[in-house]
This record gives C-alpha cells, structure tokens and sequence, in this order.
C-alpha cells in the first residue's frame, strides 16, 4: 500500500498576480464519493488524475479505481469533497482537497465552491429561491432570522408575491 500526500500547486499569474493551490490530503482507501460527478477519464498514469482535478476549478475530489486490464485507471472528478457520504468500494481510492467548503458551510442545500485561491474564501451557488452569502435567505427577503409576521403581511409587501414557501 503506497501512501501519498501531494500538494498540486500551479501558479497561473494574471493581473491580480493570484495562484491556484489545490492540496490533496492522504487518500483513503476503499471509499468514494457518489452524486457528485463532474466527469469520468481514463487515464495511463494514476497521478494525472490529480493534475486534471487541478485544472478544473469546481473539482474538489476525485475517485481513482483499481488499474485496469488495459492499462489504464479510472479517474471521476468531483464537484464536492470531504469525508460525509463516502461509500465502501472495494479497490477505490478516494482523495479530497483541504479547501473551506468540506465543512459545508452553505445552507439550504447549496453548492459551495472553494476559490483555492485562498484557504479561507468560498462560494455558495444558492438554490432556486434563496439568496445571501450563505443562502440563508429566501428570495423574497425573509429568512430564519427576519421572518414574516403573516400570509398577509408576504402579499402586502409583495404584491406580485405568487403562492410559495416563505419564513413565518
């Protein structure tokens, strides 16, 4: 058994002199993550599996099975990471990126994107009707924190309101 931590760091400076790093942390053996498939390659070197996660900006993990009969080794690239929801794969090895959204920091079922620019700085792509940096808010303005005292008060505030889920 080969274990591997590996730092990828590519520096693409443009005006702003940024430079991507991705950092993938010690893999884990018989795991993969499921549902989050960004896309399948077949590739003749296992670590060029890391090199396209890199230059994809919304990978953040990746599945490498077994080497196969040809040759070759089966390399999915993921748009999510971290240790929730692995299953048991026998063969698989499973290695995720250390970036700020594996502790999934947005709400509502929203998909987080890790700048990798910067250890700390993330996005949350909200879904259908929310808002906010976290999506935390629904679009209608009401939210958790600021909800509505009625049905009524949603339709006297916003009269092209149609019938839908609001914070009361």
């Amino acid at each position: 058994m080969r274990l591997l931590l590996v730092a990828v760091a590519f520096c693409s400076f443009t005006k702003t002199e940024c430079c991507k790093v991705k950092q993938f942390l010690e893999p884990i053996q018989g795991k993969a993550l499921r549902g989050h498939l960004i896309k399948s390659l077949f590739l003749k070197q296992e670590e060029m599996c890391q090199a396209h996660c890199f230059m994809n900006d919304i990978c953040q993990s990746i599945n490498v099975s077994p080497q196969l009969d040809n040759g070759q080794w089966k390399c999915e690239l993921n748009d999510a990471g971290g240790l929730d929801n692995l299953n048991d794969e026998a063969g698989q090895v499973y290695y995720f990126t250390k970036n700020p959204c594996n502790s999934s920091p947005c709400a509502k079922n929203a998909t987080c994107r890790p700048s990798f620019l910067d250890d700390d700085n993330y996005t949350c792509v909200c879904p259908k009707g929310f808002t906010g940096a976290m999506c935390h808010e629904d679009y209608k303005g009401y939210s958790a924190s600021n909800p509505a005292s009625s049905c009524a008060e949603v339709l006297e505030n916003r009269p092209e309101s149609k019938s839908d889920a609001y914070y009361l």
